[in-house]
């Protein structure tokens, strides 16, 4: 009352901030608290939340928040986000975060990090919430977007499907930026370059993630035959679906990503794209042949044949290019002379033969010298013999064997035989110097 009386605001909020131990005055306290109400609505809401009155509060902040005064607008955001994070009432939480993400999204969605999932379940949030902004879309995708994003990126659910849904978003987002059927470049001068650009880094980051368990045929379903086409690749990647990758491209004339693709994987695809490239090389030749009048087929013939070359003479010496499957590949009327490419190709051929050749003579002469050293091992091993006088020690209890019997092991060691029994060493193991000997055989 003090407080009150002498306008002493600060401290009634501090005071209303704290844990409250009066509850039993709670009749004789709201009658003086509302008279403040029109002075200072901040400090009847904090009453009122002390008290457990969560959606007088909650009310009372709802009318802050609208009010011209950025500043407890604000303030009356934070409170009810703060209210709502410790409540279990998915209907308050859907009925008060409303208003606030419509005065200051930015503010609602952190409410996102801190809602529990098993009070309000993303289906609920996405199909129960979200509908009730459809007069304003560009709200309802903010919202939809941060919230997947805290929920994927931040708190990591393992739904796939929220994954999944989350990539959709993001190429949903593109193409209403620019329609799927645009051309595979982006200008400069697009008027959406800038937002384009931003969603274009967040959706790859987002499918390169490690983390990331969306389906990625959800996802190929959606972008297919789009401008999107880097992206489509690389889903056909990770699903290992090498070869509709390259076709893609091939039928793109995307000759130099197809030819990257293969590079960076390991599966031997080079060899599988020159299989390509021929086939599409003989399918034009022989509609050529049909079609001679067609003024397409001759410049299209040369860009492969131009292509054909250039990939020979880059790849002639790859790993991943098998040059023999190559060379039975070309047709027969292709002439060395004509083509430097062919002709470094059957020197890589040639060069990779004798290579292999001697590399096969030089594993069978190791080979064999490996097998005669393992034989005069054994055969030295076999031979092997040791002389036992009266004065011989036992190597175990460093006593003389004299008359006793005795043990010997391959390598040479002796020890009494009651010494091996009474410590139940193995035969097969010195057990002065350890060396297995079933080992040291066998290898």
């Amino acid at each position: 009352r003090v407080h009150g009386e002498f306008r002493m605001d600060d401290k009634l909020k501090s005071f209303f901030s704290a844990p409250i131990y009066c509850r039993n005055l709670e009749s004789e306290i709201e009658p003086f608290m509302m008279e403040l109400k029109e002075r200072s609505g901040p400090i009847v809401a904090r009453f009122f939340e002390q008290f457990g009155k969560i959606k007088d509060a909650l009310d009372i902040w709802r009318t802050l928040g609208q009010t011209s005064d950025r500043k407890l607008a604000q303030e009356a955001c934070e409170d009810t986000i703060r209210i709502l994070s410790g409540s279990n009432d998915q209907r308050l939480i859907f009925e008060y975060l409303k208003w606030v993400a419509v005065q200051q999204p930015e503010i609602a969605v952190t409410l996102f990090s801190k809602l529990s999932l098993e009070v309000v379940t993303p289906d609920q949030f996405i199909n129960n919430f979200l509908p009730g902004l459809h007069d304003n879309q560009t709200l309802l995708l903010y919202l939809k977007e941060k919230y997947l994003e805290t929920i994927v990126l931040e708190r990591n659910i393992d739904d796939e499907r929220w994954h999944s849904t989350l990539g959709l978003h993001y190429v949903d987002m593109l193409f209403r930026l620019r329609p799927a059927s645009s051309e595979m470049n982006i200008s400069v001068n697009d008027p959406n370059f800038g937002q384009i650009q931003t969603y274009m880094n967040k959706f790859r980051e987002f499918l390169r993630n490690p983390a990331a368990k969306y389906r990625a045929r959800t996802i190929l379903e959606r972008i297919t035959n789009s401008w999107l086409l880097a992206d489509e690749i690389y889903l056909y990647g990770r699903e290992k679906e090498h070869n509709l990758a390259l076709r893609k491209l091939i039928k793109q004339r995307e000759f130099q990503m197809a030819e990257q693709y293969c590079a960076e994987k390991s599966d031997g695809l080079l060899t599988e794209l020159f299989k390509m490239y021929m086939d599409v090389y003989k399918d034009v030749l022989k509609k050529l042949e049909t079609s001679p009048e067609d003024n397409r087929l001759k410049p299209l013939l040369g860009v492969l044949s131009r292509q054909i070359n250039d990939f020979l003479k880059k790849y002639a010496n790859h790993s991943q290019l098998d040059a023999i499957a190559v060379l039975e590949l070309l047709p027969e009327e292709w002439l060395l002379a004509d083509s430097n490419s062919l002709t470094n190709l059957l020197y890589s051929v040639l060069s990779n033969t004798v290579s292999m050749k001697r590399s096969k003579k030089i594993s069978r002469a190791c080979s064999e010298m490996d097998l005669l050293n393992v034989g005069c091992q054994l055969a030295r091993a076999k031979k092997a013999n040791i002389r036992v006088s009266y004065d011989k020690v036992c190597a175990y209890c460093l006593k003389k064997i004299g008359e006793k019997a005795f043990v010997v092991y391959p390598n040479g060691i002796t020890i009494h035989q009651h010494c091996s029994i009474s410590q139940n060493f193995s035969p097969f193991i010195c057990p002065i110097t350890k060396q297995n000997f079933e080992t040291t055989f066998s290898n």
